[in-house]
């Protein structure tokens, strides 16, 4: 049988970030409601806070360029404790081709979509 995080993790609270209040408000919906604290802004101008066992983040920062990246994963790592743990549960590009295809689409469009992706590999 499958174990959801707060089964796993009984003393764990959640700080969940999103620029868009429908999204949390959905969250909220959710049984585990009363261990979550929501955060409503853009990613570069709320502070996640400090002090983080661990840091997930899920389909959210394909859609900025790399160098706001890098600003993020700053960020990301600011906030967590010694030892902790970021897990990345984002778009990738499988390649190299793929990641210049669409950055080479964001480059020509940069206002086009609110949402362009912008998956890089790995590295």
């Amino acid at each position: 049988m499958k174990q959801g995080m707060f089964e796993a993790f009984p003393e764990a609270s959640v700080t969940a970030a999103d620029i868009s209040e429908d999204m949390l408000s959905a969250l909220m919906n959710r049984p585990f409601a009363d261990r979550i604290t929501c955060v409503v802004g853009d990613f570069f101008e709320t502070g996640p806070g400090r002090d983080y066992d661990a840091v997930i983040s899920t389909s959210a920062l394909h859609h900025f360029p790399p160098e706001d990246k890098v600003t993020l994963y700053r960020k990301v790592f600011a906030a967590m404790k010694p030892g902790a743990v970021f897990l990345n549960a984002d778009k990738c590009a499988d390649n190299d081709e793929e990641q210049r295809l669409c950055l080479e689409e964001y480059a020509e469009n940069p206002l086009k979509y609110a949402h362009m992706d912008t998956p890089l590999t790995v590295e």
